[in-house]
C-alpha cells in the first residue's frame, strides 16, 4: 500500500520522478543520513541502509550530517550569527577568493576577480556579464 507522503509527492510535485522511482521499486522515504549512508523506509515497512554514492550531486561531498559541519551550524546558530546577508563584506570569502585568484594568476597567467555562484542560473549569468 502507497504511504499518502509518496503519493501526494506524485500528484502535486513531479508525477515524472514518482513513476519513474515506482517502475524501479525504489520508492523509498529516507529518515536518516550520516557519513555516506542513508537509512530509509520502503513503502512496504521494511527499513534499510544504502551507500549514498550521488553525494547530493557535489553538495554533501563531506557525508551526511558531517559532525564538523554541524558543530560549526550549531554554533552559528547559538551565537545568532546571521548566515545569508546578500549586501556585507565576508571575510572569508575574500579570503578564499585570493587564493583562487591567486591560482588563476600562477596558471594563466592573468588578473581575475572572483565571483560565486549559488545555482547554474547564476553562473550562466555571470558567464554571460563576463563575456559583455
Amino acid at each position: 500500500m502507497e504511504t499518502t507522503d509518496m503519493r501526494m509527492y506524485g500528484d502535486h510535485v513531479n508525477p515524472v520522478v514518482a513513476e519513474i522511482l515506482d517502475s524501479l521499486g525504489i520508492k523509498k522515504k529516507y529518515v536518516k543520513a550520516e557519513g555516506h549512508t542513508i537509512e530509509y523506509e520502503h513503502e512496504s515497512g521494511a527499513t534499510g541502509e544504502i551507500l549514498d554514492l550521488a553525494c547530493g550531486y557535489g553538495s554533501l561531498i563531506f557525508g551526511h550530517n558531517n559532525p564538523e559541519i554541524v558543530a560549526t551550524l550549531q554554533e552559528y546558530l547559538v551565537e545568532k550569527r546571521p548566515v545569508h546577508s546578500q549586501f556585507s563584506y565576508r571575510p572569508v570569502a575574500g579570503l578564499l577568493g585570493e587564493k583562487l585568484a591567486s591560482l588563476a594568476k600562477k596558471y594563466l597567467d592573468e588578473e581575475f576577480i572572483i565571483r560565486y555562484a549559488n545555482t547554474g542560473a547564476e553562473a550562466v549569468d555571470l558567464a554571460i556579464k563576463h563575456c559583455e
